[in-house]
């Protein structure tokens, strides 16, 4: 399928979500360190970032601190304006760009993701874990928890969850033990989930709930825009905005092809 074409059908097939939709007010933060051996054959090179888990009464929203920082930011005008005058740093906006929404009381479950400059949501299903849970335990920043082991993603995991937060959440896409899980270990090392801090959230602002004006969009169509994109970014950026560029663009430098995708299978 020609890109051209493949553009027109992705974007006739986004619609926006409505104004009726749930809103949530964050009551409490946790946060984490998340690393990831992106690629096996560069065994010390592992990925660090660190997230925030956001948690009101019916929504969780994980994402990197980086990408809740900007957000922020540029919510505030006259300090977005400033910090753009400024010339910043391109490496001020090297941070993870995805966000989950998670409904866990009705199971809905939404990612967050950018194409070049535009935000796209997209129904996900949580993976149903069969977790193992275990007798032994241990303190993590002041909660009591409990180990449990399980398969999320092709990767084995032990998880550390306590009940003095009985809720089925967890970073990333772990989920459904009886507790919110604060630290979570691949077998091989590979990823892991560490929480660090706790907040009580006392800013009734904070509202956490689905971003109004983002195109809602299938998972797969993403895929292969996404995929159109990272096989030649100039082309589809010469599609997508229908400008064609006078003087030639340097290449843009190849990317690095990784071998340890955080999901090694779709269950």
């Amino acid at each position: 399928m020609k890109l051209k074409t493949l553009l027109i059908l992705f974007f006739l097939q986004i619609c926006f979500i409505g104004s009726t939709q749930v809103i949530d007010t964050c009551k409490l933060i946790f946060h984490y360190k998340f690393s990831h051996l992106l690629d096996t054959n560069l065994p010390e090179k592992y990925y660090q970032e660190d997230m925030m888990l956001h948690i009101g009464s019916q929504i969780a929203v994980y994402q990197s601190m980086g990408n809740n920082n900007f957000d922020s930011l540029l919510a505030d005008g006259e300090k977005s304006n400033k910090y753009l005058e400024g010339k910043p740093d391109p490496k001020s906006y090297s941070f993870s760009k995805i966000r989950y929404y998670n409904f866990y009381f009705s199971n809905q479950f939404y990612t967050e993701d950018r194409l070049i400059k535009d935000k796209y949501l997209m129904v996900m299903q949580l993976p149903k874990i069969s977790w193992e849970i275990k007798n032994e335990t241990k303190n993590i920043i002041g909660f009591d928890c409990q180990k449990a082991t399980g398969v999320c993603k092709g990767r084995k995991y032990t998880a550390w969850f306590t009940k003095e937060i009985p809720i089925p959440i967890g970073p990333w896409k772990l989920n459904g033990l009886p507790g919110i899980i604060l630290e979570a270990k691949d077998e091989k090392q590979h990823i892991s989930f560490t929480a660090y801090l706790f907040e009580k959230n006392e800013n009734k602002n904070m509202i956490l709930k689905l971003p109004k004006n983002t195109p809602l969009i299938k998972v797969e169509d993403y895929k292969k825009a996404k995929d159109a994109y990272n096989e030649d970014p100039i082309k589809f950026m010469q599609n997508s905005t229908g400008i064609n560029f006078i003087t030639p663009l340097p290449p843009l430098p190849q990317r690095k092809k990784r071998n340890n995708s955080i999901e090694l299978s779709q269950d």
